[in-house]
């Protein structure tokens, strides 16, 4: 059983108590464990800029991340199965109210968008999510979310 090892030091004691909340992390161990939530490995040495703000609310939780990197880390990300969309789509269904402020894609001029319709099981063998990712014409600057309920 592989549990969500970012969303713990954060999750377990608010799902616990039935309530849920945020965690932004600022110390390098725990932003690479958010990161490897997602992508199933350490960061490389071209990702840089790291930040991270995990939502866990019942039943459901997302994950925003934004970081740099060389164009062959977001080419081997984008290769798990992310199809472009188009930039409305992506600001429309990536809109939320418990962005970090940090969240700024489309103001950086993201002009890449791309969505993953079925990415990981967070939460388990039932749950469902869907991952986005905006990058720059030349691939340097990332933001990705992964959506997920339960």
């Amino acid at each position: 059983m592989k549990l969500v090892l970012a969303f713990l030091p954060m999750a377990s004691a608010l799902l616990m108590s039935g309530c849920g909340g945020s965690y932004e992390p600022s110390n390098a161990r725990e932003l690479v464990e958010c990161y490897k939530t997602e992508f199933d490995a350490d960061p490389s040495p071209a990702v840089a800029a790291l930040q991270a703000k995990q939502i866990v609310r019942a039943g459901s939780g997302a994950q925003f991340l934004r970081f740099t990197a060389d164009e062959a880390t977001i080419d081997s990300i984008l290769a798990r199965g992310f199809n472009p969309i188009n930039k409305v789509t992506f600001d429309q269904e990536t809109a939320s109210g418990n962005a970090p402020a940090w969240w700024r894609p489309l103001e950086d001029k993201m002009s890449l968008f791309f969505k993953h319709p079925n990415w990981k099981k967070h939460f388990g063998a039932g749950s469902q999510s869907t991952a986005y990712l905006a990058c720059d014409a030349d691939k340097k600057i990332v933001y990705f979310l992964c959506n997920v309920m339960d």
